[in-house]
């Protein structure tokens, strides 16, 4: 029986192709572990170029596109992230991860359901992978299914998991308790998450944003000043403390944040949508559109910026041009509730009421908890020109509710319980309520010389006995 028994030559060939694919595995290893290293640290473009040497060395480092998908991710390249996931994800088809991140990705891009499709194959692959429940509450969130949204993060916090997966549980119920208005939970929420990792940005950023929906603007600036410190680079960080600044009626310190934001993020659509807000709150309509519209030129799906810009257009008279960009809005996000807030405000100037009223109760059909909803409400049924739209109780139901919710730091929705007291003919009380209203505008920066006038001449109608009408301001 014959024996193939290899040359010299050949056991040398062979060796030497072996100690080769050894060194470009090493040399592939450091490159994607320096890669990761650049992630980690949060220079993206650095994590690419290494990782992508990683990949020219080996094609076949399922690792390395995993870790590219997530710096493209960061730097907002989700067309590229998904598709090095999906190389990740041939190379390596049964790892439940990789599925949850590209979710994430598939939710940033608007994609809920192919989402939501990745989520439910990552916890086929992996029942107990509390980061797929995580992965499908957010997507639950931006489709507007909250309950289903907070009953994946309580699923993730009962699981036995690492503490990162309770941090983002944590942080998203605290997300989705502030979509739905529900403020000291979402705080409650992103504390603990704070508890668990003092240096998450993230949960500054978006508890700052609910001690501002509170009124506690020096609460809210201190953990926006923490997120700046934690992320200096961080163009929304900036956004962050500029709303509040806004809120404060700073304006220009405001500008001051959006414009270093521009310098960070310049292709940042919610950065220009932001300091939209902010000539807006100043009453520079003009530059708040042209902002808008920049803003719309970088994302045309942005419901938030058509929704923003009809509020600007119904200021500045254009009521039919404020419709039509809600009306857009809400075929992008047929669950924004801005936009049929800002719909029904410019329904009211146009005399269209009914239409008004089908707006503002659309809107607390999709969050039951806003604030201006009730606020809005209690307005328009205790001061509307046509008795046939006026209600004085449910009027006050409504105020009362709206003013509740916002717990009286507003003078706006003094000023609407002392109208709603006037059409309930309780004017004593209403002269106590509108006084009161006059009183914080005047120490508030944010109210207008005709915000105070307008407070004063009402007060003057209860001191008559008399109720408060609206006038009908038709373009």
């Amino acid at each position: 029986m014959s024996r193939f028994i290899p040359s010299l030559a050949v056991l040398s060939s062979l060796v030497f192709l072996a100690l080769a694919a050894d060194l470009n595995a090493q040399e592939a290893s450091y490159y994607y572990e320096r890669g990761s290293n650049w992630d980690q640290k949060g220079d993206y473009d650095k994590a690419v170029a290494d990782l992508s040497q990683a990949l020219r060395i080996d094609p076949y480092y399922a690792d390395a596109y995993y870790e590219r998908a997530y710096a493209w991710r960061e730097k907002g390249e989700f067309d590229r992230a998904i598709a090095d996931y999906n190389q990740a994800i041939r190379l390596n088809p049964n790892n439940a991860e990789m599925y949850v991140d590209r979710s994430f990705v598939w939710t940033m891009k608007g994609e809920y359901d192919k989402a939501l499709d990745d989520c439910k194959e990552a916890l086929r692959l992996d029942p107990n992978n509390a980061y797929g429940y995580v992965g499908r509450a957010d997507a639950w969130k931006y489709k507007g299914e909250y309950d289903k949204a907070i009953a994946d993060c309580d699923q993730a916090l009962r699981m036995n998991a690492a503490n990162n997966i309770y941090v983002f549980a944590y942080y998203g119920r605290g997300c989705i308790w502030a979509e739905k208005s529900e403020f000291d939970k979402a705080i409650a929420d992103y504390t603990q998450a704070l508890r668990l990792n003092p240096n998450y940005a993230n949960a500054y950023t978006n508890r700052g944003y609910a001690w501002s929906e509170k009124g506690e603007y020096d609460k809210a600036l201190d953990d926006h000043n923490q997120d700046i410190r934690l992320a200096p680079n961080n163009a929304r960080a900036y956004l962050g403390r500029a709303y509040v600044w806004s809120e404060k009626g700073e304006y220009d310190k405001a500008l001051d944040d959006c414009k270093e934001a521009l310098a960070l993020g310049p292709n940042d659509d919610a950065v220009y949508a932001g300091r939209g807000d902010v000539w807006g709150n100043k009453g520079d309509f003009d530059k708040a559109i042209d902002d808008y519209n920049q803003a719309l030129r970088l994302n045309p799906n942005s419901a938030a910026a058509y929704s923003s810009r009809s509020w600007a257009w119904c200021e500045k008279g254009d009521f039919d041009k404020a419709v039509a960009d809600c009306e857009q809005a809400l075929r992008i996000d047929p669950k924004n509730v801005g936009a049929y807030i800002n719909r029904g405000d410019a329904w009211c100037k146009k005399g269209e009421y009914e239409k008004a009223l089908a707006d503002y109760n659309q809107a607390l059909k999709i969050n039951p908890n806003c604030s201006k909803t009730y606020r809005r409400l209690g307005w328009l049924q205790a001061t509307c020109p046509d008795e046939k739209y006026r209600d004085a109780k449910k009027s006050f139901e409504n105020a009362n509710k709206a003013y509740q919710l916002n717990f009286g730091k507003d003078w706006t929705y003094i000023d609407t319980l002392a109208a709603v007291y006037a059409e309930n003919k309780d004017f004593e009380t209403a002269r106590q309520w509108a006084a009161k209203a006059l009183k914080m505008a005047e120490t508030d920066k944010t109210a207008k010389e005709k915000d105070k006038k307008d407070i004063n001449a009402r007060l003057e109608l209860y001191k008559q006995d008399k109720p408060y009408r609206e006038e009908l301001k038709a373009k």
